[in-house]
């Protein structure tokens, strides 16, 4: 607080001074927490009420009016009536579960004695009570490797649902009927659908599995009651799977070409394929496939000094196939002979291919 006297601050001004609330107002006090407008069955739902005067202040001690609290059923009958609990600090707390679901439910907060309401009482239409023991989908969720983006052809995807409530408390319980769906567009037009069976863990969680052994983009769904999970649906990708020697092969265009005039270059094209029969598509991250070339005279002993091998000069289409290219100078019959050594592993395997002239 400032003093002036014709202009100047008289002594010790400014002085400090402390303005109190006066007496409650039951009718200026003000009521919130998760009480106030609805609350979930079988969970403790809290109304904290908040001590006011009849400027607004809020109280800051205890020891004031009681304030009742009761929450009517649609048909006007009680629900839960019960004093408030004073803290002792201006503020009075009410606690109760309920263990009805619907909506149409009645709030009033008054004091005990005169029936004065607290502002907004009596509050007409809560939200309502929500059945907090019932599935959500949008707070449900699932984890495992099948709900990663990415898989190889021939990996198990492994998925876990987890069923949450309204709160998104995890449901220790089963009984849900969540449908889990793998689909992917077909090329002629449709769509190829796989249903993924799920199996009930009796504790809230639900465990399916799913293995694709075609290279392409999936959809995987999985709803209840027609309804989507958090983050369904999501993209899934099949790639393939490392290059196998017994699959990987010339691609049909170089079947003519492997004739070759002593010495000129000659090239023909590699598929690498992978076990399922997807073409091997180039890995930014582990690299190419390795294919190692041997000419082996047909008179000659396969295993003796005479072999001559050559690395292929590997040119990756990020389509699966490599440019080979290998150089002769001595005229006659080979047996060309290729190894693929597919990316970490150790042990090379042989290719075969028939002689060429």
């Amino acid at each position: 607080m400032h003093i002036d006297f014709l202009g100047a601050s008289v002594a010790l001004s400014p002085l400090k001074t402390r303005v109190l609330p006066i007496d409650l107002d039951a009718s200026a006090s003000t009521m919130g927490g998760s009480g106030a407008i609805g609350g979930f069955v079988g969970i403790e739902t809290s109304l904290v009420i908040y001590l006011r005067d009849t400027y607004g202040n809020r109280l800051t001690v205890g020891g004031h009016e009681s304030i009742k609290v009761s929450v009517y059923n649609p048909d006007g009958s009680v629900l839960v009536t019960q004093i408030a609990q004073d803290q002792g600090d201006g503020t009075l707390v009410s606690k109760y579960i309920l263990n009805t679901v619907g909506d149409g439910f009645k709030l009033a907060v008054r004091t005990t004695f005169d029936e004065v309401h607290v502002v907004g009482s009596p509050r007409e239409k809560l939200i309502g009570m929500l059945d907090n023991a019932a599935t959500v989908p949008t707070t449900s969720f699932s984890q495992g490797a099948g709900i990663s983006r990415v898989l190889a052809a021939g990996e198990r995807g492994d998925l876990t649902v987890f069923a949450a409530n309204y709160v998104a408390l995890p449901r220790l319980v089963g009984g849900d009927m969540f449908v889990a769906t793998l689909t992917r567009p077909l090329e002629k037009g449709g769509e190829e659908s796989q249903a993924i069976a799920l199996v009930d863990n009796a504790d809230g969680t639900y465990t399916g599995a799913y293995t694709k052994t075609e290279a392409g983009f999936y959809q995987l769904t999985i709803t209840i009651d027609g309804e989507h999970l958090l983050g369904s649906p999501f993209a899934v990708q099949i790639v393939a799977a490392p290059s196998s020697d017994s699959h990987s092969s010339l691609s049909p265009s170089s079947a003519n070409k492997l004739g070759a005039i002593a010495g000129l270059v000659r090239s023909f094209d590699l598929q690498a394929i992978d076990r399922h029969m997807n073409f091997a598509v180039y890995d930014d991250l582990a690299g190419p496939d390795r294919f190692l070339l041997a000419l082996i005279p047909d008179n000659i002993d396969p295993e003796g000094d005479h072999r001559v091998t050559v690395d292929a000069m590997v040119t990756n289409n990020r389509d699966g196939t490599y440019l080979a290219t290998y150089f002769i100078t001595v005229a006659g019959s080979y047996t060309l002979d290729i190894r693929l050594q597919p990316v970490n592993r150790e042990v090379s395997e042989f290719l075969y291919v028939p002689g060429i002239h």
